[in-house]
């Protein structure tokens, strides 16, 4: 996996901030600023790695598809809804032990407000003006 990173950034990379796991469910998630459209900061790529089976109901990362062709604004409250629209919504599910991997600092998501749990393994990297965290010592 982190030699795709490699290839993929061409430059050296780190950790945004150390690996985390996200649980999501209920009322507060819902209200979570997470469920708003929004982009990731500077060249940020996300795993994620699924700790259960996420279906249709699930709550999830919702990706707008195509987005990523636009230039996006990192405050999330001057994105508008409107310019959103026009895209694919698409909900990143799966089995338990999937891995995904996605440039969140690029393509709009955000979290599906579902029925059912989330729980999972989060992995930021980025190439930008984060503070520095080396990646398994692979940079």
């Amino acid at each position: 996996l982190a030699s795709l990173i490699k290839e993929i950034y061409q430059r050296k990379f780190w950790f945004r901030e150390s690996p985390f796991v996200m649980n999501h469910f209920g009322k507060k998630a819902s209200e979570h600023i997470q469920a708003k459209c929004h982009i990731d900061g500077y060249n940020q790529m996300t795993i994620q790695v699924f700790m259960n089976d996420l279906d249709e109901e699930a709550f999830c990362t919702e990706i707008l598809a195509g987005s990523d062709q636009t230039n996006w604004e990192f405050e999330r409250n001057n994105i508008e809804t409107k310019d959103i629209n026009k895209y694919n919504n698409v909900k990143l599910i799966g089995k338990k032990g999937d891995l995904l991997l996605f440039n969140a600092g690029k393509t709009l998501h955000r979290s599906y407000v579902g029925k059912k749990k989330r729980e999972a393994l989060f992995i930021n990297l980025s190439t930008g003006w984060y503070e520095s965290k080396p990646f398994f010592g692979i940079v």
